[in-house]
């Protein structure tokens, strides 16, 4: 969630990292509670750097494509919040599922 998440917030800084598909599943193993809570809080953090980069943008630069491959950056932006969506309901879903086996 959170690589396509940087992705996006460095291409609205007008950053164009080189993002692949395959790179989104490097990820610092979670070991510890610690680990656990830094990543919490990098989560929080990145998605708040989202939202003011969103809510700083000039309206009629949501229209502009960032390339013929990668399309608008209105459609940038609502993939990585449907993205987000569908993965967190993905987690509701994996509680409910635990919460039923402690029963």
């Amino acid at each position: 969630m959170n690589y396509y998440l940087n992705v996006v917030s460095l291409t609205l800084e007008g950053k164009y990292p080189d993002s692949r598909h395959e790179l989104s599943f490097a990820h610092p193993e979670i070991e510890s509670q610690q680990d656990w809570e830094k990543m919490l809080v990098k989560t929080q953090e990145d998605a708040e750097r989202f939202a003011k980069l969103i809510d700083n943008m000039e309206e009629q630069k949501l229209w502009e494509n960032i390339s013929p491959a990668k399309g608008s950056f209105y459609r940038n932006i609502l993939g990585v919040i449907e993205h987000n969506h569908y993965h967190a309901g993905q987690i509701v879903l994996l509680k409910k599922i635990l919460a039923a086996e402690d029963r």
